[in-house]
């Protein structure tokens, strides 16, 4: 047994249901991931999950490192259910119950009015489930919110532990579990609809989505499906702005991407976004500089060239110099 697993974390009922889990998906290969961070809980969850995978053989483990501080440390089963908790207890056989459903092969599924409905979903949504290890109701919730996530591809659910994560958790004004928040916009405490949860997700106004949900949809490769809600809508969704400017570059390129299309679809609504990149481009990164000087160099104009030439005047890197220069070329080709 490796030596650093701390079996004596888990009660002897606990063990026993991970072995009756054990028998139940016989040689099933289960994958789930480690996003271990720098935060003080990420060893307790990375425990846990190293722990499962002795327990459970079959359980595949996956480590994801994460230098991003503001990223929590995580258990994600499949791609769209993640634990930012140690389930144990009460919670137990609900994460158990969540494995088993991402095991399941998509040939043997059992189609319901709900997978049909979230199937034919057009844009994402997040939900994010706050709970305690002690609370009797939270697993409740739990189970009943989890099958969206293996429902449609383009719904992602957290599980919080708010007592492992307190910072999280008065930072979003929870005073007590379970609380169900989609998209940021929408609340529950208590017990859910989960009819009402995926009416609202079916009518929500696109432009309210979250950034979260906006940037799983990228992940899902469907830049041009947020290219086409910006443009039939006319205006850029404000929450979209972040992920173009984000620190992480794969966050970044979708978001480009979707930049490229909208452009072609509507050259007009590059003033908005020039606007924004103006006023943040003093405090970005160099790497995220460059990439809105490739953007500015699609979208831009004469008063584009303005500010970029204003730009080269200033005490600037070599790489920010090139790709300001290769911007103005962009833009002067494009105009004669």
């Amino acid at each position: 047994m490796p030596k650093n697993i701390n079996m004596e974390k888990m009660t002897p009922q606990e063990k026993q249901q991970i072995a009756n889990f054990k028998h139940e998906i016989a040689d099933t290969g289960i994958q789930i991931t480690l996003k271990v961070s720098h935060h003080s809980q990420s060893s307790r969850i990375q425990e846990f999950g190293e722990t499962l995978s002795h327990l459970v053989p079959s359980v595949i483990i996956k480590k994801e490192q994460t230098d991003d501080e503001t990223e929590l440390p995580a258990i994600i089963i499949g791609n769209s259910l993640q634990y930012h908790a140690v389930p144990l207890g009460l919670e137990l056989e609900p994460f158990l119950t969540a494995m088993k459903m991402s095991g399941i092969a998509k040939e043997n599924q059992v189609v319901t009015d709900m997978t049909e409905r979230l199937s034919a979903l057009t844009s994402a949504a997040s939900i994010d489930l706050f709970i305690a290890l002690k609370c009797p109701f939270c697993p409740i919730t739990v189970k009943a919110l989890t099958p969206l996530a293996f429902a449609g591809k383009l719904i992602r659910i957290s599980v919080i532990d708010a007592t492992l994560f307190p910072d999280l958790a008065s930072a979003r004004g929870i005073r007590s579990v379970p609380t169900t928040f989609l998209d940021q916009s929408f609340s529950w405490t208590g017990a859910v609809d989960l009819d009402e949860i995926i009416r609202i997700i079916e009518n929500r106004d696109p432009a309210q989505l979250s950034t979260e949900s906006l940037k799983k949809m990228l992940q899902e490769g469907l830049a041009s499906k947020v290219a086409e809600m910006m443009v039939q809508k006319g205006f850029i969704f404000p929450n979209f702005m972040d992920l173009l400017i984000h620190n992480k570059w794969t966050v970044r390129l979708g978001a480009m991407a979707a930049v490229e299309e909208m452009i072609f679809q509507d050259h007009g609504l590059s003033v908005q976004l020039e606007k924004f990149l103006w006023e943040r481009f003093p405090v970005l990164e160099d790497p995220v500089k460059g990439d809105m000087l490739y953007i500015l160099g699609e979208t831009g104009n004469i008063e584009t060239l303005s500010f970029i030439d204003t730009l080269l005047k200033e005490n600037v890197s070599s790489v920010i110099q090139e790709a300001a220069q290769e911007a103005i070329n962009t833009i002067l080709q494009r105009l004669s």
